[in-house]
C-alpha cells in the first residue's frame, strides 16, 4: 500500500495538480459560505466542467471542492448566526455567542484547527481500515451487495426526516425513476413508453442538478429577500491573537476534540445519518462530558470544537462505505460516486486492488483542500461573511442558469434540461412538504447495484431468491432492513407496553 500512496500523493501534486486543489477549494468555501447552497450542490454543479478533464484532475476539484465548502459554513455559523450548512447549525449554539462577546477571532481559530485536525484524523482512519476493507469486501457476492444497499437506502429514509414513512416514500420513488431503461442482465427494455431517450433510462446527473440545486434555488427565489439583515450582524473585529488563543483551545481540549473526530468518523461510515447526526452527537457528548456544563449554549469554545472536528472527520469515514461498497454514507460522497461513475470508476475491489492509488490522488486533496480552507478562512473571514448579506434571489439567478448550462453541457440534449427542471419542481415540492431528498437520489445510485445483484441471485438460485436468506451476512442485513422498515409499527407497540 505504501507505493499506491506514493503514487496517488505523487500523481496528485504533479502539473496543474496545486492549482486545481486551491481553486477548487476557494470555490468550496464560497460555496459553504452562501446558505442554501450546499456542498453536495457546489460539486454537483462542477461535473459538467470536468467532463473532459482527465480522471486524477476531475477528483482532485471534486474533493478540493468537498473539503473546502465545511468551514465556509462554519464562518457564518460564527458570525453571523446563520450556517452555510445544516451540518455547521451545532456551531451557533456556542459560536455566535462567542462573536457576540467580541470573541469571534477565537472561535474561528479553535474551528479552523479543529476542522483541518479533525479531517485529518478521518483519512487516518480511512487509510488504516483499506487493508480491511480489500479484505471484507471479498466475502461479498450478489446477495451481501444486494442486502446492503438495501440496507443502505432504508437506513437513509428512516434517518433523513421526521417521518420514516416520508422517507421511504422518497427511497421508493428513487427505485422506480431508476428502474426506467434496459435491465441490465435481459437486455429487456421497460417504461421508456416507446422514446429512444428513456432507453438507455432516465440519467442521473440532470436528476441531481434537479432536486438538489434547481430546487433549492427555486425555494431561495419564492422568499426573494436577503440572508440576513445586516443590523442583526455580530461584531466583526479579528485579531491573530484571538486566532492563537483558539487554536490552543483545541490542544488544551484535545482529549474532547479526538473523541469528537472519532465519533464523526464512526457515524459518517454509518450509510444515511450525515454531518448533521455526527455534529449532533459531538456537542452532546461535549455537554455531557464537562464538569462544568453552564457555559454551553452561552459561549463556551468546547462546543465549537467538538461539532467542528465531528464535521469534518466524518468526510473521511463516509468513503469507507462508498469506495468499498459504492453506498455512500452521506450526501456529499454519495455525489462523489456519482462523479466516479460519471468517469468510468468502478468501486468495490477493482478500486482498492489495481487502481487504489486513485484513492489516495482523492485523499490528498481532501486533506490539502481542509488545511487551506482554514488557513485562508482566518484570513479573509471578515469579509467572507459578508457574502450572505447578498439577496437569495441574485444567489438563485445564478444557481439556475448554472444548473441549466450543467444539465446541457453533459451530452447536449435539451431533453436532459427539462429532466433537470421537472426534477427541480419536484424537488422543491419535496421541501415544501418535508419529504427527504437524500433517500430519493441515494436509491437512484443504488438502483443499479440492487437489480444487477438480484438478477444473479436468480440466476444462482435458479430462479430462487433463497441465498438470500441461506448466507449468513445478508440474512443479518435483512433482518435489520425488517426491523428499520417495522419500527413505525414497533415503537407505539412498545410505548404502550410501557405504560
Amino acid at each position: 500500500m505504501t507505493e499506491a500512496i506514493l503514487e496517488g500523493v505523487g500523481r496528485a501534486l504533479a502539473g496543474p495538480g496545486p492549482l486545481i486543489i486551491l481553486l477548487g477549494t476557494v470555490y468550496g468555501m464560497l460555496v459553504g459560505v452562501l446558505p442554501g447552497i450546499s456542498g453536495a450542490v457546489g460539486m454537483i454543479l462542477i461535473v459538467p466542467v470536468t467532463f473532459a478533464w482527465p480522471l486524477d484532475h476531475a477528483l482532485l476539484l471534486f474533493a478540493a471542492a468537498w473539503g473546502g465548502s465545511s468551514y465556509g459554513g462554519a464562518i457564518t455559523a460564527i458570525l453571523i448566526n446563520i450556517p452555510g450548512e445544516s451540518t455547521n447549525a451545532m456551531t451557533t449554539l456556542d459560536g455566535y455567542p462567542m462573536a457576540k462577546q467580541g470573541r469571534a477571532s477565537e472561535a474561528l481559530g479553535a474551528s479552523a484547527l479543529a476542522t483541518a485536525l479533525g479531517a485529518t484524523i478521518g483519512i487516518v482512519v480511512l487509510i488504516a481500515t483499506i487493508p480491511v476493507l480489500r479484505s471484507v469486501v471479498l466475502f461479498f457476492g450478489p446477495a451481501e451487495f444486494f442486502a446492503l444497499a438495501l440496507l443502505g437506502i432504508a437506513v437513509i429514509a428512516f434517518v433523513s426526516g421526521e417521518s420514516v414513512v416520508k422517507g421511504l416514500f422518497s427511497g421508493a420513488l428513487g427505485l422506480l425513476v431508476g428502474l426506467h431503461g434496459f435491465n441490465p442482465i435481459t437486455g429487456v427494455s421497460r417504461f421508456d413508453f416507446g422514446t429512444l431517450y428513456l432507453q438507455d433510462g432516465i440519467p442521473l446527473f440532470p436528476v441531481f442538478i434537479g432536486m438538489f440545486a434547481m430546487a433549492q434555488a427555486i425555494e431561495l427565489a419564492v422568499h426573494h429577500r436577503t440572508v440576513i439583515d445586516v443590523a442583526e450582524q455580530a461584531p466583526m473585529a479579528v485579531s491573530f491573537a484571538g486566532f492563537v488563543r483558539g487554536m490552543r483551545a483545541v490542544f488544551t481540549h484535545f482529549g474532547l476534540f479526538v473523541r469528537s473526530s472519532i465519533i464523526g468518523t464512526i457515524v459518517g461510515a454509518i450509510p444515511g445519518p450525515g454531518g448533521a447526526v455526527a455534529t449532533f452527537l459531538a456537542y452532546g457528548h461535549a455537554v455531557a462530558t464537562a464538569k462544568d456544563k453552564s457555559g454551553f449554549g452561552k459561549g463556551d469554545i468546547r462546543g465549537v470544537i467538538a461539532p467542528e472536528a465531528s464535521n469534518d472527520a466524518k468526510d473521511g469515514g463516509s468513503l469507507m462505505p462508498t469506495l468499498a461498497f459504492g453506498v455512500p454514507g452521506t450526501v456529499a460522497s454519495g455525489v462523489m460516486l456519482l462523479a466516479l461513475q460519471f468517469h468510468g470508476v468502478r468501486v468495490g475491489p477493482e478500486l482498492l486492488g489495481p487502481n487504489l492509488a486513485l484513492v489516495f490522488v482523492l485523499l490528498t486533496s481532501l486533506f490539502a483542500s481542509n488545511w487551506i480552507t482554514s488557513i485562508i478562512g482566518l484570513l479573509l473571514a471578515r469579509w467572507l461573511a459578508k457574502l450572505s448579506i447578498v439577496p437569495t434571489t441574485m444567489i438563485s439567478a445564478v444557481v439556475i442558469v448554472t444548473s441549466v448550462a450543467g444539465a446541457l453541457a453533459t451530452r447536449g440534449l435539451f431533453e436532459d434540461v427539462l429532466v433537470m427542471l421537472a426534477f427541480g419542481v419536484v424537488g422543491y415540492l419535496f421541501i415544501l412538504r418535508k419529504v427527504p431528498i437524500v433517500p430519493m437520489v441515494i436509491a437512484l445510485l443504488l438502483v443499479k447495484v440492487l437489480e444487477t445483484s438480484l438478477n444473479q441471485v436468480l440466476q444462482i438460485g435458479d430462479g430462487s431468491p433463497a441465498l438470500l436468506w441461506t448466507r449468513p451476512i445478508s440474512l443479518v442485513l435483512l433482518v435489520a432492513i425488517a426491523l428499520i422498515v417495522a419500527s413505525p409499527l414497533i415503537r407505539p407497540a412498545l410505548r404502550s407496553i410501557r405504560r
